[in-house]
């Protein structure tokens, strides 16, 4: 007696096929399937069978009874309700033919069974793993009724079990999973032979029945190898919807593949050659190995299993590393200088990258491991201070593709360097007391940059604030004296190592006028007040102060009067001042330096002056004059001498041999005499203080 092949459908959408042996000294073939009670899940169920080989159906309990011409009898359990109502639905199948076998209630455990095609349940379809497409194996038909190709029959039985287990979910005919409850039993006197092979996964194996009528076993294959000429799935092969799987197999056998949770039907030639298109869905974007499993069956029953895996290869890697480029990012004047710049990334062994910079495309250098890299010449990146867009596209040897996109910083400039010049107090020139600290100078300039200013040969590092403000101050020390232009540069670099620099220049003048020299004193003996005074002739500007012991200081007004004939200027006082008192007379020039004499007037019998209430720093005093005094004494210490001439640090003292001069703690030093041929004898208290005191006067040290 020959086997009976079957197919099982779950509603999941999973099937089995299998088959039920024969079974001689009980005339029954019985396949049980045993698993853990519960619900019923429909499903549908076909035997390869002709309507002619079945005798009659019953239903006992909520079994499902078949008898074949040959007097076997199947049972499918749990196939109906407590109510008799069908859970699952019955098919034949044979010859590429399927017929639905729907039911009727008949007499006592009969049923009445028709017979519909596909025209009229229209949800069947046609391609579907139901179909069996060989004709059955000849069966005696000792028992088949006359005229059994009628549309209804009625029939009764015993014998096919289907346990519960095979109705739920992901469970398996219990003759197809290894290690279940209850196998596939041939419950006769003949052969069986059974074959186990392992699947991917280590906690089950699968188990194949071959039946024992079978001479030799049938064969398959997969040309995994073939998928796609290269056994490589691109994401350009699958974008035109579905890939073919290919494989051998004996003639005459039919072939199901499964790949994942998708299983078709394969279209097997008179070679045994098959073939069977899966859509792209059953192959997910990605790098990959798919699993493919193909199960042969031949028309004797015999099955035969083959796996293989496809590499699916959809992506392609791409970076760009823009954050390297020079090292930082970064692309400067001076990395621009040496006419070119690398780009870089890493990308999949084996493609190939091309970079775009605007309208320059070039191919990257991509080595054994996949980085990449390519020269751009400095043309791509124009100067200035802007992102630069950078484009890669790859392309790997499965024709797949990626983009990637970056910026690279371009900054070959130093922005916003600017200089002030603070001290020129609206005339355009600094003096001599506007640079008495030095000469600030200040600016903003790009954040993050250095400054400094190169004056007369010396550079001179300025500070620079978070936003960009900078200063810095020459030392009066550094600049010299006189009247002149003074030159200078500011240099900046940036964050990014770019360079500007900066020429500028100001005004100096640092020509002290000389201090007013007195020529004559018009002193009135009656009322002992001095009425005028004359000086050498001078184009500079004349003030009086008449300061008082206490260092309080009043501005005399006064007239003035140039004698061109005897080179004497003539200051005129509008209010005659009284003896003993101390004025200063300071000329100033154009520029707004100045200089002073102190002049002493006292024609009575000589007094003393220490000059300890004087304001040293309300002005600049290069020569105390006491040639208008009679017997006049004056104290002068160290630091009196640089308060009074902070520029120079020198102060000259004039007077006659009945005047004196106290320098506590100083050294005499060597006689001079100046431009005019007056003699002095040099004096010095400290490391800077000098006094020049004529020749004539009393000096105590």
């Amino acid at each position: 007696m020959q086997a009976i092949k079957f197919v099982v459908r779950r509603s999941a959408g999973d099937f089995e096929r299998g088959l039920v042996l024969n079974q001689v000294d009980t005339g029954q073939i019985s396949l049980n399937l045993a698993g853990t009670a519960g619900s019923v899940v429909p499903q549908d169920i076909s035997l390869h069978l002709a309507r002619h080989q079945i005798t009659q159906y019953g239903r006992d309990g909520s079994s499902l009874w078949i008898t074949l011409a040959d007097g076997r009898s199947l049972e499918i359990e749990n196939f109906f309700s407590a109510q008799g109502t069908a859970h699952s639905r019955l098919f034949v199948s044979s010859d590429g033919q399927i017929s639905e076998v729907v039911f009727d209630n008949g007499a006592g455990k009969e049923l009445l069974a028709q017979y519909q095609g596909q025209e009229a349940w229209g949800k069947w379809n046609p391609s579907d793993s139901l179909l069996f497409y060989d004709e059955p194996e000849p069966m005696g038909l000792a028992n088949a009724p006359g005229g059994y190709e009628d549309e209804t029959v009625s029939m009764l039985g015993t014998g096919l079990a289907l346990g519960p287990a095979m109705l739920t979910g992901a469970a398996a005919p219990a003759a197809l999973v290894a290690g279940a409850a209850s196998a596939l039993s041939a419950l006769n006197s003949g052969e069986s032979e059974t074959e186990t092979i392992e699947n991917n996964d280590p906690d089950s194996a699968t188990t194949e029945t071959v039946g024992a009528s079978s001479a030799s076993a049938v064969s398959v294959s997969v040309a995994t190898d073939l998928v796609e000429t290269n056994g490589v799935i691109s994401a350009g092969e699958l974008a035109d919807g579905s890939f073919t799987v290919t494989g051998q197999t004996d003639p005459g056998a039919s072939v199901l593949v499964t790949i994942g949770d998708t299983s078709l039907p394969a279209e097997v030639d008179g070679n045994g050659a098959w073939s069977v298109v899966f859509p792209s869905s059953a192959a997910p974007a990605g790098e990959y190995n798919l699993n493919v499993t193909a199960q042969a069956i031949d028309a004797q029953g015999n099955t035969a299993e083959a796996s293989g895996t496809i590499a699916v290869d959809t992506v392609v890697n791409l970076q760009i590393a823009t954050d390297l480029v020079e090292t930082n990012g970064v692309i400067s004047a001076g990395e621009l200088a040496d006419g070119s710049f690398t780009v870089t990334g890493q990308t999949d062994p084996g493609a190939s990258v091309l970079v775009t910079i605007g309208d320059t495309s070039l191919p990257a250098e991509v080595d054994g491991n996949g980085a990449w890299s390519v020269v751009f010449p400095s043309s791509a990146a124009p100067a200035g201070e802007y992102n630069l867009n950078v484009t890669a596209q790859a392309t790997d040897a499965q024709g797949n593709t990626a983009d990637a996109n970056g910026t690279i910083a371009v900054d070959t400039v130093v922005n916003h360097l600017t200089v002030t010049e603070n001290v020129t107090g609206g005339d355009n020139v600094a003096n001599s007391a506007e640079l008495q600290s030095g000469l600030p100078l200040s600016g903003q300039v790009e954040p993050g940059s250095q400054v400094s200013v190169v004056f007369n040969g010396k550079t001179y590092n300025a500070s620079v604030t978070a936003d960009g403000a900078w200063s810095m101050t020459i030392p009066q020390q550094d600049l010299p004296d006189g009247a002149y232009t003074a030159h200078f540069n500011v240099l900046a670099t940036d964050a990014a190592g770019n360079t500007a620099t900066l020429t500028d220049s100001i005004e100096i003048d640092q020509s002290s006028p000389d201090a007013p020299q007195i020529e004559t004193h018009e002193y009135g003996f009656s009322d002992k007040t001095t009425k005028k005074v004359s000086f050498s002739q001078t184009s500079d500007n004349l003030s009086v102060d008449q300061v008082s012991s206490d260092g309080s200081a009043q501005s005399l007004h006064i007239t003035s009067s140039n004698d061109t004939a005897n080179s004497r200027t003539y200051i005129d006082f509008q209010t005659p001042v009284p003896d003993g008192s101390t004025l200063v007379v300071t000329a100033q020039d154009d520029a707004g330096n100045s200089n002073g004499t102190l002049m002493i007037l006292d024609v009575g019998i000589g007094s003393s002056h220490d000059l300890s209430g004087f304001d040293l720093d309300a002005y600049e005093i290069t020569v105390i004059d006491l040639q208008s005094a009679e017997a006049t004494e004056v104290t002068l210490t160290e630091e009196q001498v640089l308060g009074l001439s902070s520029l120079s640090d020198t102060v000259k003292v004039y007077g006659h041999d009945n005047d004196s001069l106290v320098l506590t703690g100083a050294v005499k030093g060597e006689e001079v005499i100046d431009g005019n041929g007056d003699k002095f004898v040099l004096y010095t208290m400290g490391d800077e203080a000098r006094i020049l005191a004529d020749e004539d006067l009393a000096v105590s040290i």
